[in-house]
């Protein structure tokens, strides 16, 4: 009968990703700081919306609204709060999942995955929606936050962290 053992050294991929995590929690941060200066939203890009065709500009007329100066603002700080919810979500997942891989935590690699789907499919869904309104840098940043997280969740599926995470479970489920 052999003795199971837990994987003692974390593997240096796990801990690189880790650290990419904590790099997103940063840049979830900045994100979130960043909105609450007002740093992502264009005025310009407001403004422009007012005038596109289609069904945006369908759904303003419906609901008539009139893009004037005030209402620019309270566009603007619907954008901005809503970033600050996006940035504090986004801070919750990765201090939870870099926790967890930290840890070894059987499901690590699951909930890194499913995170990085969902920051994805959010970031999208959310610059699409506000994309007319985005700065470049606000662009630059939900970028660099896409990337960590692909990186992040690219190392947890290296073979050496493979074996690691199969032994930390197997120890500690058997």
């Amino acid at each position: 009968m052999t003795l199971m053992r837990p994987a003692t050294e974390r593997p240096g991929t796990v801990t690189a990703s880790v650290l990419l995590m904590v790099m997103g929690l940063l840049s979830a941060a900045v994100w979130g700081l960043g909105a609450t200066q007002g740093w992502w939203v264009s005025d310009a890009g407001l403004a422009q919306a007012a005038d596109l065709e289609g069904d945006f500009g369908r759904a303003l007329e419906a609901s008539r609204v009139d893009m004037d100066r005030g209402s620019i603002e309270d566009a603007r700080r619907v954008l901005n709060g809503t970033t600050v919810i996006l940035a504090l979500g986004a801070a919750t997942l990765w201090a939870g999942t870099a926790a967890m891989v930290w840890r070894g935590i059987g499901p690590a690699r699951d909930v890194a995955t499913t995170s990085c789907l969902v920051g994805v499919l959010c970031l999208l869904g959310w610059a699409m929606g506000s994309g007319v309104a985005n700065t470049l840098a606000l662009q630059v940043q939900a970028g660099v936050m896409l990337l960590l997280g692909l990186a992040a969740t690219a190392l947890l599926y290296v073979p050496a962290s493979s074996r690691w995470f199969d032994s930390a479970s197997t120890y500690r489920w058997s």
